[in-house]
């Protein structure tokens, strides 16, 4: 199971993805992630159904380094702050904007991507007022 699941962490938000076969394993990876010392939520964006394959996989990867590449060129968005995943064409986000209009200006990218389907965010958008928001990675997170 741990094989077809991928686990985000940001600043204690937990977003599962990936595809299982059935409601029982998807459930199972939700009940690990709660489990862990310092989760304050957790996102089950894992996927039940019999899609996917090594064609599905093969795409989503054409996905990301599109969204990669727009997303680093892009102006006005500092992609540091979110984590970005595809599934069968599916494309989650989890992070936080430093603005509405940079989650805007993110959204328009991905929903302009080539073989993006839906596009399922849990963004957040930074408190007006606050510190400009920089994400590091802690050891093991991929």
């Amino acid at each position: 199971m741990l094989l077809d699941i991928t686990t985000d962490v940001y600043e204690g938000q937990v977003m599962l993805t990936g595809a299982v076969k059935n409601a029982e394993e998807r459930s199972r990876a939700e009940a690990l992630a709660r489990q862990v010392k310092g989760t304050r939520e957790v996102y089950n964006d894992i996927q039940v159904t019999d899609e996917g394959g090594v064609k599905a996989t093969a795409e989503d990867l054409t996905i990301l380094t599109k969204l990669h590449a727009k997303l680093l060129a892009a102006k006005d968005v500092s992609s540091v702050n979110f984590r970005l995943r595809a599934v069968n064409g599916v494309v989650y986000f989890l992070g936080i904007a430093q603005s509405q209009g940079e989650l805007d200006k993110i959204l328009e990218i991905v929903r302009g991507t080539d073989g993006v389907r839906q596009v399922i965010t849990q963004m957040q958008i930074k408190p007006p007022g606050s510190p400009a928001l920089t994400r590091t990675a802690s050891p093991g997170q991929h």
